[in-house]
């Protein structure tokens, strides 16, 4: 079942008893109870995290959080209306920062009292748990389990996602401009391995030049820079161009 089509208490017991298994879980379909606290505390954060992270590390999967117990014996149990409400606002801001790096495309809903929390399969694999052991989980049958360094060294070489935002700032001087091009690593790419060229081609040949850090234009007057990623960070990089006579302007 899609998680979509769970709209009702019947639906999420419905999806549980046909995994024909003796928990009611499966690969993709997990059940978290709090057994009838009403508080979304620490240990829950800690238990929840650990199925994300397994979930996104997998093939995705729902959890089902609930007011009831886990176990063999669980039965699926709403939580009180005052508190699923409150819940609920802790719930959704916290889920984006549940791991690290962040997983975006998570969803949860309230059916009837119980949460319905979507986790994506990641294109960015592997996300650890950002809870106190910030492990790395992985889905295997209907058990969340650690990760094997093995898998984790595997997975990070097999990522091909890179995302990167730039941005540009420019200050003028008596003598030119001066142009600062930062680009930020917005995947899990890191490491020495990954690398990155910027390329900075000037609007009008024979203009006059000075590069930064001892750098040079070649012949076909392009700037390459390589260095390393490290996710998350800035890399600044400083080009300063002096105004010639016949210069009158240039392009980032």
């Amino acid at each position: 079942m899609d998680y979509k089509e769970l709209n009702s208490l019947h639906d999420i017991i419905a999806l549980s008893e046909s995994t024909k298994t003796t928990d009611g879980e499966s690969i993709s379909f997990e059940l978290k109870g709090t057994a009838h606290r009403d508080k979304f505390d620490s240990g829950d954060k800690n238990r929840l995290a650990k199925e994300i992270s397994a979930f996104a590390n997998t093939y995705g999967g729902i959890i089902c959080f609930h007011f009831g117990k886990d176990g063999h014996d669980q039965e699926i149990k709403p939580f009180p209306n005052i508190s699923s409400r409150i819940i609920y606002r802790s719930l959704e801001g916290w889920l984006l920062n549940s791991l690290e790096p962040q997983l975006r495309g998570m969803d949860v809903a309230l059916v009837e009292g119980v949460f319905v929390i979507n986790i994506p399969e990641s294109e960015n694999k592997p996300h650890r748990s950002a809870r106190e052991k910030k492990e790395y989980y992985y889905r295997h049958g209907t058990q969340s389990q650690s990760m094997p360094e093995i898998m984790i060294s595997s997975m990070y070489r097999s990522q091909r996602v890179f995302s990167y935002t730039p941005s540009i700032s420019a200050n003028i001087y008596d003598e030119g401009f001066r142009f600062t091009v930062n680009v930020k690593n917005e995947s899990t790419l890191s490491g020495s391995v990954p690398k990155f060229e910027l390329y900075v081609f000037l609007s009008k040949k024979g203009m006059g030049f000075t590069i930064q850090d001892n750098e040079y234009f070649d012949s076909a007057n392009k700037y390459s820079l390589t260095g390393h990623l490290v996710s998350g960070e800035f890399f600044p990089i400083s080009i300063v161009f002096l105004m010639g006579p016949d210069a009158c302007g240039s392009t980032v």
